[in-house]
């Protein structure tokens, strides 16, 4: 099993690779910055690259059964860097023809089977107005991966935090009151890897927690 990961050398990506690799995968890691994967490994080869760079995501993309994106906003942004290198990921797998996405998300990417739910209403309210350019990026992320003909699944996630691995998540939509508000980036890679090869959640945007 070939493995692509976007977003690498962030602590989720990083958690990813750590398990894919466990779990005997190759992998091919997207990095602007190698330097900050720290982390050497025969199964694991890391590109070089911006996500303007169309030779060297092709280069990563092109043979893989899969691609992991933990890309998504952090602090505060005010371009659409993010969203334009997403787009450019899933026209390249469109052209290469792998199938699989599997995209970070939020819930403030809404669902058509989400209910209201006070709690997470709340925390989206206070990212769209305190962080309206993150919130946008998060949002057109989401439109662009539900826009493409690809096999994905949108992953939508609460707080994360540095918790252990458990194995043990929740799983639901907004207003289902199943799904808590933080979840281990341990937690988050293993659900992950588990829908590489699942067609369970092919074009569903779950909401996931410990």
């Amino acid at each position: 099993m070939r493995i692509t990961v976007f977003g690498s050398t962030g602590k989720a990506g990083k958690e990813v690779i750590k398990q894919a690799l466990e779990r005997g995968f190759s992998i091919a890691a997207f990095a602007r910055s190698p330097q900050k994967m720290g982390l050497a490994h025969p199964n694991l080869t890391v590109i070089h690259g911006e996500l303007t760079d169309l030779a060297s995501l092709e280069t990563a993309i092109r043979g893989a059964d899969c691609v992991i994106s933990l890309l998504g906003p952090s602090g505060k942004v005010q371009d659409t860097a993010l969203s334009d290198g997403v787009r450019r990921i899933i026209s390249i797998m469109e052209t290469c023809g792998v199938r699989r996405l599997i995209q970070i998300s939020t819930p403030s990417v809404a669902d058509s089977k989400d209910g209201k739910d006070f709690i997470f209403g709340l925390m989206v309210a206070l990212v769209k107005r305190s962080v309206p350019g993150s919130y946008a990026e998060i949002v057109r992320i989401g439109q662009a991966v539900r826009a493409s003909k690809l096999e994905w699944t949108l992953v939508r996630v609460p707080l994360l935090n540095e918790k252990a691995l458990t194995k043990k998540i929740r799983m639901g939509f907004l207003g289902q009151r199943i799904v808590k508000t933080s979840l281990s980036r341990a937690d988050l890679a293993w659900f992950m890897l588990e829908q590489v090869d699942s067609r369970k959640l092919i074009q569903e945007a779950p909401v996931i927690s410990n």
